[in-house]
């Protein structure tokens, strides 16, 4: 079998039906070409449950995946089967000492923190990993990932499928409320919520628990499979896209950006400490 270039593999992802491979994906796939044969491969990603976030992404990667010809298997982080079967490699998708037989990827999109000691230097449970898919920019302060290091890692975001452009009507606001980072303890982001719960053009989404603090706007839980969010920012036709401060520090945008652009949304962007 001949060695698919990214080229190949972005030519192939247009023939499918799924509104084919987005370009960040594509370029994922080739960072593992650099180890083997791209076709007809069998992978694993591993995420962990109740992560919703993760587990999206993994859904999107499976599809992608899926549209040239790879088997992929989510596979949460607990379940040591995974070792039992047959991958080509794994991609592990949650920050814990996770490692299986089989090559395995870690993806860093979660605080530099959760990775790095002070010194830029990896925590030991993700120094022995065989490479990386790193969002933030690599500086001087990341040790560890300097040339001379001779480390196997790629940039990349967690990014969506691309989609046709489709006119919406932006009626309502869209979004997620989050449980992580300071927005789930920060009095300003409950007050933010409270006033827009009030308002009716509102459209508050996630865990249940959200419905008795803002039972006026609260919709539902969406359901985790790679597509369903994208299709309810679609119906709201606007969509709220608040920045962390873990997301502000490391100059990386949200994902809820890409989720937007996919669903062809109208996007309000809010910035700041």
């Amino acid at each position: 079998m001949k060695k698919m270039m990214s080229s190949d593999c972005f030519q192939l992802s247009k023939k499918k039906n799924f509104a084919g491979l987005n370009k960040v994906f594509v370029a994922v796939l080739f960072f593992f070409s650099m180890f083997s044969v791209l076709e007809g491969k069998s992978i694993a990603v591993v995420t962990r449950s109740g992560w919703s976030g993760e587990l999206e992404f993994a859904c999107r990667i499976q599809r992608a995946a899926e549209n040239i010809g790879w088997f992929v298997d989510i596979v949460d982080y607990k379940d040591v089967s995974i070792d039992r079967k047959n991958y080509d490699f794994v991609i592990c998708m949650v920050p814990e000492a996770y490692r299986s037989r089989h090559p395995t990827y870690l993806t860093l999109f979660d605080p530099k923190n959760h990775f790095f000691k002070q010194k830029g230097v990896l925590s030991k449970d993700y120094s022995s990993y065989d490479g990386y898919l790193v969002t933030y920019k690599i500086d001087p302060s990341m040790h560890d990932f300097l040339p001379q290091k001779n480390r196997k890692w790629m940039t990349w975001y967690p990014s969506a499928q691309f989609i046709e452009y489709q006119e919406v009507d932006p009626s309502y606001l869209f979004y997620v409320c989050s449980n992580w980072s300071q927005r789930s303890h920060d009095p300003r982001y409950k007050v933010m919520l409270s006033l827009l719960d009030r308002r009716p053009y509102a459209r508050l989404y996630g865990l249940g628990h959200f419905k008795k603090l803002y039972p006026r706007s609260y919709v539902s839980f969406i359901p985790v499979d790679g597509e369903s969010i994208i299709k309810e920012i679609r119906r709201a036709g606007i969509t709220l896209v608040l920045h962390s401060l873990d997301h502000l520090d490391n100059a990386i945008p949200s994902g809820r950006i890409f989720e937007a652009v996919a669903a062809s949304s109208v996007v309000d962007i809010v910035t700041g400490k």
